[in-house]
């Protein structure tokens, strides 16, 4: 766990304390504070957030966190999914249609390998020895 660290006292004990009883003790910050990739690390260039299933949205307030990132809510229904995707007009650095472009390809792709799949696994029921059903475990 990473706290604040107590400082160091580098006067010696006979010289006069320069702070008064009521002051507070003054801390150092872990070095891992003041490192830039921590800092990049808390800039959120892509928001999502999943909304209840169903077939509708029902109401969002939802967005891009920063300038130049991208907000998507989502909703995964029995037989689709709907998107929305929203980025700032001001950031020369978003694009939201070649961005929701992206995305849809990226879901075609996901689609034909899952029914690629389907079809393997129907042609090996069809071999299968002995009426022994083949059965394949896939985690996406």
């Amino acid at each position: 766990m990473l706290e604040e660290l107590p400082a160091t006292s580098t006067s010696s004990s006979d010289s006069p304390s320069k702070s008064g009883p009521t002051d507070p003790p003054q801390k150092r910050t872990h070095p891992l504070f003041a490192d830039l990739l921590f800092s990049r690390s808390q800039e959120w260039k892509l928001s999502t957030s999943g909304l209840s299933a169903g077939d509708q949205f029902r109401g969002t307030g939802f967005g891009a966190g920063w300038e130049d990132g991208y907000g998507i809510n989502y909703l995964i229904a029995l037989n689709h999914i709907k998107l929305c995707v929203e980025s700032k007009f001001s950031s020369a650095l978003t694009f939201t249609n070649k961005f929701k472009q992206h995305i849809a390809d990226a879901l075609r792709d996901m689609c034909a390998i899952c029914e690629a799949g389907e079809l393997e696994l129907k042609d090996k029921k069809k071999k299968s020895v002995d009426g022994a059903d083949a059965r394949v475990q896939a985690r996406l």
